[in-house]
């Protein structure tokens, strides 16, 4: 049903082989390129891989470069799931009724241009070498990994990328400068029987990707470090539905896309359709991994575990019970994982580098929708080292413990954007602070992208951050960037729609009171007038005798003329 619409007008073919127990579609079609001068009459061929499980359309357009064929991303309908973020600004869109971040433009076309091809010889025992522009690569490797090595390619087709090397200065020191501890991708392409007799790019293979751990940098030699394991990359994207691969991967992409995760086993894979252990599990930009461990238990039984390399004794749980008890304290908060210890105390981890948005809809209707924008460069060079935030979980199962200022600001930023707004209510105290670094500064600059929220409760808790924050000053970083005027007017307009747990107290609204006083030769308006009034009769009815009245004067407006 999307695919008319994501490429309208393009007749998609498939091929002729049986896909229905694959976990993926692979289709292909042409689209007409722009014609005029002297551009001949062209096509580009579009390469289209469905995959059912959970929907995900992937776009590529087939270059010819060099007499070769090779493929481009140019689309994906979920950056989570691809193994590419495509550039541009990522858009919300739904293919098989799951909202999700695409990206790039599905339409795109192709010019006939030169090619530029760079071949080496670094020795006769290597042969010549062809070097792989990095974006052939993309879609079909992780970024991560893209971006971290350069690719060869061997007389035999095979793959081998070299770690980039990092650039030195004229002043540093160039001796020994290879002899760094380094790392290698191995691509063995296992090339299908048969030949490709259509002249459409049909021929297809597997590729086995190892990561082996080398001595130096040397490119023209490969001493392997045995000291460290080799290991083969497992494709989370094609995985089986159900199986655990797929199911572990689909897990991880909640704290980041997968594009940014690589799931490693350090079994001896001889095929692609060989069973495998999973043993690593590495998260780059997150500055995450998780390592798998057998652990015996006092039974007698065996449970392989993952454990975190970076929270000691904190592996990922498993029970479905732990899941839903913090589904119940987040609400439609989803992308965490629920670590556990040895004596099944609970914590919940967040990926702090992903930018929170809500969807925005038409006016119709408040959109709770959040959105995750996880490439934002910008926010993710301000969270610094540690980019995840780790939230105990109180023996009580009845909420969550922030430990730190950032952690805190997050949680109720999450809440406010998904409509928890009772939850921002009880945290506002716990988030302030009279300095900011740039985490919690572009933290709390997200409350400026909610100032169109007119929830009741919403204008609760805006009051209430005004009110806690009044006394740190004009000039402090945690300057709130709304009009307290206009949100207490709305306040008192639909005061009897806000939740009893999100009601000021009479000193808070005293205080606000006074912070939206006019300007010379304006007055408040007459709703204001009498809540100020209403709140000073309230304060003072403890100093009444028993058995007097307290009058309160109000004002109406005057109907127009």
């Amino acid at each position: 049903e999307k695919l008319p619409l994501i490429l309208p007008g393009v007749t998609l073919y498939m091929s002729p082989n049986d896909q229905s127990n694959m976990s993926y579609a692979h289709l292909m079609g042409w689209i007409e390129n722009p014609s005029g001068g002297d551009i001949p009459f062209t096509h580009t061929l579009k390469e289209i891989i469905v995959s059912h499980n959970p929907p995900v359309v992937t776009v590529f357009n087939v270059k010819e470069y060099g007499r070769r064929h090779l493929r481009t991303l140019e689309y994906t309908s979920n950056m989570s799931l691809c193994l590419h973020e495509v550039s541009g600004d990522p858009y919300p869109d739904r293919v098989g009724g799951v909202l999700a971040m695409s990206g790039g433009i599905p339409m795109t076309t192709l010019s006939p241009e030169p090619s530029l091809i760079i071949t080496r010889a670094l020795n006769s025992e290597m042969g010549t070498q062809t070097m792989i522009p990095s974006r052939f690569m993309a879609g079909l490797l992780p970024d991560c990994l893209v971006e971290k090595y350069i690719f060869w390619q061997c007389e035999d087709d095979n793959i081998i990328g070299y770690e980039i090397r990092n650039e030195k200065g004229d002043d540093d020191d160039m001796v020994g400068a290879d002899t760094q501890s380094s790392t290698r991708l191995k691509i063995k392409l296992n090339k299908h029987t048969g030949s490709d007799k259509s002249g459409f790019c049909n021929t297809s293979a597997d590729a086995l990707v190892r990561r082996i751990a080398v001595k130096d940098s040397f490119e023209e030699s490969e001493d392997i470090d045995t000291n460290r394991p080799v290991l083969t990359l497992l494709n989370v994207v094609m995985a089986q539905a159900g199986s655990l691969l797929k199911e572990i991967g689909m897990l991880i992409s909640r704290l980041d896309n997968l594009s940014q995760v690589l799931v490693w086993s350090e079994s001896e894979v001889l095929n692609t359709q060989q069973s495998c252990t999973i043993d690593l599990i590495e998260l780059p930009r997150v500055n995450l991994s998780f390592r798998s461990k057998r652990v015996e238990k006092i039974d007698g039984t065996v449970e392989h575990r993952l454990y975190s390399n970076d929270n000691d004794g904190l592996y990922i749980s498993t029970s479905a019970k732990a899941r839903e008890m913090v589904e119940k304290l987040l609400g439609t908060i989803d992308h965490f994982i629920v670590l556990q210890n040895e004596d099944n105390d609970l914590f919940v981890l967040v990926p702090g580098c992903a930018l929170p948005r809500r969807l925005h809809v038409d006016s119709t209707h408040l959109s709770v929708q959040v959105l995750l924008d996880r490439r934002n460069q910008e926010w993710i060079n301000n969270m610094g080292e540690i980019r995840c935030y780790l939230y105990p979980v109180h023996s009580s199962k009845s909420f969550l413990i922030t430990p730190s200022l950032a952690s805190s600001m997050y949680l109720m930023v999450m809440y406010f954007i998904t409509g928890a707004y009772q939850e921002v209510y009880k945290m506002v105290d716990s988030c302030v602070s009279e300095d900011l670094t740039p985490e919690e500064s572009q933290i709390f600059n997200q409350l400026e992208f909610l100032g169109n929220d007119n929830h009741p409760d919403a204008h609760a808790c805006r009051l209430k951050l005004s009110a806690v924050t009044v006394g740190l000053g004009d000039s402090s970083a945690m300057k709130c960037p709304w009009s307290v005027f206009e949100e207490l007017r709305e306040y008192v307009k639909k005061y009897d729609f806000v939740s009893s747990a999100c009601r000021l107290t009479t000193e808070e609204e005293k205080l606000l009171l006074k912070m939206c006083t006019p300007s010379f030769g304006y007055r408040l308006p007459t709703e204001l007038v009498n809540r100020s009034a209403y709140v000073s009769a309230v304060t003072n009815i403890d100093s009444i005798p028993t058995g007097k009245t307290l009058s309160v004067k109000v004002g109406i407006d005057k109907p127009p003329v």
